[in-house]
């Protein structure tokens, strides 16, 4: 693996829960922000919002046709012309 060594500050708190959670785990703290920045930036991970809430299993389920639909929202909901 090819490697860039770089610094990070990290609030206290985090510090505390990655070295108490590293101890569980036998895990570095390096290792946890790697494998944490590796699923962050995982294009097939859903966010939590995505997953907990149930609205995002509606997306991209209809379609209007209408191109400009953010646009001139208002005319199709309401008739009102800009």
């Amino acid at each position: 693996m090819d490697s860039v060594r770089t610094q990070i500050y990290l609030p206290k708190e985090i510090y505390r829960k990655l070295k108490e959670r590293g101890k569980t785990l036998n895990k570095s703290l390096a290792e946890q922000i790697r494998e944490a920045l590796g699923q962050y930036l995982s294009p097939d991970k859903k966010t939590e919002a995505e997953t907990d809430d149930s609205i995002w299993q509606i997306v991209g389920k209809a379609s209007s046709g209408t191109g400009d639909l953010a646009k001139n929202h208002d005319k199709y909901l309401y008739g009102w012309e800009k």
